[in-house]
């Protein structure tokens, strides 16, 4: 007669056990995982919670809920960010362009939070280091202009500067707007221009010895051209300047300055 098949015996739980290597079997011990369908439930449970990352096939929708299981908000307005109030540069348009970006990147609120506040310390940092350079570039510029023109010219010149900016609102919103109304370059330009304007060759302002001295030192210099260029001597603008030059030299003409006209 044919032999009957084998009874089907009930596996000992014990001995699936002793199938792991040892670290996997203690991990199963520790966590109580009596038979092997304890561990199936198990892997379920972790399949169920498990945080997988999207592959590059993934679809936005797939990304979108990864991120949002990261912490992303749901929307970049989700994100609330600490306006500092002693950054000039820092506006509502950076704020609004660093939480699309950051939503774009998957950023966490945790995460965007951060690293907007490092962000803005470091721009704190820069722009407080711009504000020093920029404050030691006017006070050297400053000084050498002190030396170059002299503690009278300074100031006069200083004061045709200001009264061309007065004169011009637009120009000084200008400079307001790049902070350049007390750059020392503006101040040589704008009292250049003044002076040509007014069709002066000195600057008015305080005792009239230095001043006529400073007249006396341009004749002289119009006068060497006799030598060096006498084409540009002999130019009928030049004759004119150092004619209009002696009558200032003698308190005489329109358009004195005041130190030199006659009571």
């Amino acid at each position: 007669a044919p032999e009957s098949p084998p009874a089907a015996t009930t596996p000992d739980p014990a001995n699936w056990l002793a199938t792991l290597d040892d670290g996997t079997r203690q991990w199963a011990t520790e966590q109580g995982l009596k038979t092997p369908a304890d561990l199936a439930r198990a892997h379920q449970d972790l399949m169920a919670t498990a945080l997988v990352v999207p592959g590059d096939d993934a679809t936005e929708e797939e990304r979108a809920a990864f991120y949002q299981r990261l912490g992303r908000p749901e929307k970049p307005d989700g994100y609330d960010f600490q306006k500092p109030e002693d950054v000039p540069s820092y506006n509502d348009g950076f704020a609004d362009w660093f939480r699309t970006s950051a939503h774009a990147a998957g950023l966490s609120a945790a995460q965007a939070g951060a690293l907007h506040d490092h962000f803005v310390a470091f721009a704190k940092t820069q722009e407080q280091t711009a504000a020093n350079d920029r404050a030691e570039a006017i006070r050297t510029g400053t000084a050498a202009l002190q030396q170059a023109w002299g503690p009278q010219q300074f100031t006069a010149k200083l004061e045709m500067a200001n009264r061309v900016i007065a004169d011009n609102p637009g120009l000084a919103a200008r400079l307001a707007d790049f902070d350049l109304a007390n750059a020392p370059e503006l101040a040589v330009i704008l009292a250049e221009y003044e002076h040509l304007k007014r069709g002066e060759d000195t600057v008015v302002s305080g005792d009239s010895a230095p001043l006529a001295a400073n007249i006396q030192a341009r004749i002289d210099d119009l006068h060497a051209l006799q030598f060096s260029d006498p084409v540009k001597y002999g130019r009928p603008e030049t004759q004119a300047e150092l004619t209009r030059l002696y009558k200032q030299l003698a308190g005489d003409g329109d358009g004195v300055p005041a130190p030199f006209a006659r009571a």
